[in-house]
């Protein structure tokens, strides 16, 4: 066994994120003050969002995969 990061869900991962990238970029041009500040913030969430890699052990001889805990 050995530790690797793996991608999971990433359809469902994806779709999140361009959800709340768009909803920074809205909250960015439409919430004058509050927005130039909250709407960048949203966006990076959105990136580590679309990113995210479990961590796990994967046997080297069979590929099986072991959620580390």
């Amino acid at each position: 066994m050995r530790r690797a990061k793996v991608k999971r869900n990433q359809a469902a991962g994806c779709a999140l994120a361009i959800i709340v990238f768009i909803l920074g970029v809205v909250i960015f041009f439409l919430i004058p003050i509050l927005g130039w500040v909250g709407g960048p913030i949203l966006c990076i969430v959105a990136v580590l969002i679309a990113d995210h890699r479990d961590k796990v052990w994967r046997c080297t001889e069979c590929r099986a995969i072991v959620p580390r805990g």
